[in-house]
């Protein structure tokens, strides 16, 4: 969605969630979603040897450690 509806969306989502008690996301968290957070991560790879993984990979190694903390079922 563009950003500014996304935000009519959230105010509006606002106001049903003052009718029912629960609102499945505001305006807030909408800017919030829209700010820029990128970093930097050279220093981390350089540093701390971090080798960011695709999102595959990285569900993979998440399930496979949760199974192995018997988190989640086999």
């Amino acid at each position: 969605l563009p950003p500014g509806i996304a935000l009519r969306v959230g105010t509006a989502a606002e106001w049903w969630g003052r009718l029912t008690g629960s609102a499945p996301f505001t305006a807030r968290w909408v800017r919030t979603l829209l700010e820029d957070r990128r970093v930097n991560i050279a220093p981390a790879k350089r540093d701390l040897g971090y080798r960011p993984r695709g999102l595959v990979e990285g569900l993979e190694e998440t399930i496979a450690w949760l199974r192995a903390e018997r988190l989640i079922r086999a």
